[in-house]
């Protein structure tokens, strides 16, 4: 019976192999990131461990690799702070405690506000009720 789990087994393995060529092959190496995000001045957007593409895209944010160790891969792209206006960004994080990291587990972004009371911590598009 193990010569009948051979050609599953072969199968299996190239499978994987072509997908994790094929999953590689989306994401943006840092030479050709489309992002006007300076690498050092990135926002991790996915501080917990286990950031994956999918993950990242998932909170609405960039995956870009880096070109030297240290810049988070996924990121909040600076479009997301100058798109919604301080007047017009909706709480994500009402409660006391809200941090950055807090805010990004949440999928939301996280950019300092130049008017008092305006949430550092909101929503990624603007929602009308």
């Amino acid at each position: 019976s193990s010569c009948a789990s051979s050609p599953f087994k072969m199968a299996f393995y190239t499978l994987m192999v072509l997908t994790a060529d094929w999953t590689g092959a989306l994401g943006y190496t840092a030479q050709n990131c489309p992002s006007m995000v300076p690498e050092n001045q990135r926002q991790d957007c996915h501080p917990e461990q286990g950031s994956t593409e999918a993950a990242c895209t998932a909170r609405g944010c960039m995956w870009c690799e880096a070109s030297y160790p240290g810049p988070p891969w996924c990121f909040h792209d600076s479009a997301s702070c100058d798109t919604i206006p301080e007047s017009q960004r909706q709480d994500c994080h009402p409660e006391p405690g809200s941090s950055e990291a807090a805010c990004a587990a949440r999928g939301c972004v996280w950019c300092a506000a130049t008017t008092p009371g305006t949430p550092w911590c909101f929503r990624g598009t603007i929602t009308t009720d």
